[in-house]
């Protein structure tokens, strides 16, 4: 059974873009995803895997189960099991970032074990340990895109989504963000990217989605 399954749904434009129609989608546990599209069009799709945008037709269903959009707390159980890294993925401005690590590793109920050890682990890793104690507005932008990946890492997600994770981030925290989807990924995390122009190989062949004038397919265009 697939983790989500969206089919014939249909999303209304962002700011920019003709918006998604038809959209028929499968995710399994492993997976391992690239889209390919233009950054509104990849945006839009990413924001709809997270539930952050309200289909206006068709059917979102979480391990075989349709999900309910009436009430935001509906979907919060889906919404615990997905992690969400992009550009418009913000912290709490009222703590530091090591405390909006560890409220959201606490709060989405982290895999067994120490879940404040965890996170310094991570942030030890992508090189923002020391930067801990900063609150968003005060630390680097780097810093703060780089806390928002390791919050949405050590939640223990089924499903990571990714939108250009090497915007605004030197080379060395590119490649250590990188190193650290694809730990994610061989442990089972399904994973959808989109990268632009960032080389990202950690090993199963990726499926290649495509997202062109509102229309997304698979493979080669028509198959």
């Amino acid at each position: 059974m697939p983790l989500l399954e969206l089919q014939d749904c249909s999303y209304a434009p962002l700011a920019q873009g003709p918006g998604l129609t038809g959209v028929s989608f499968s995710l399994s546990p492993g997976d391992f995803v690239l889209v390919e599209s233009d950054e509104a069009g990849a945006r839009l799709f990413l924001r709809a895997l997270a539930t952050l945008e309200k289909p206006l037709s068709g059917t979102f269903a979480y391990q075989g189960r349709p999900l309910s959009f009436a009430r935001h707390r509906d979907l919060l159980p889906y919404k615990s099991k997905v992690g969400y890294i992009a550009p418009d993925a913000a912290l709490f401005g009222n703590r530091s970032l090591g405390e909006n690590l560890v409220f959201a590793a606490h709060w989405y109920g982290a895999p067994p074990g120490d879940p404040e050890e965890d996170v310094l682990s991570l942030a030890g890793f992508l090189g923002i340990r020391d930067q801990l104690s900063l609150r968003p507005s005060a630390a680097p932008h780097e810093a703060a895109r780089l806390a928002v990946a390791a919050r949405e890492i050590t939640k223990g997600p089924e499903i990571l989504l990714v939108d250009r994770p090497g915007q605004d981030l030197s080379r060395p925290a590119r490649e250590r963000l990188l190193s650290a989807l694809g730990d994610k990924l061989a442990a089972g995390t399904a994973l959808v990217i989109h990268l632009l122009d960032l080389d990202f190989d950690p090993g199963p062949a990726p499926r290649r989605v495509t997202i062109e004038n509102g229309r997304l397919w698979e493979g080669e265009h028509g198959a």
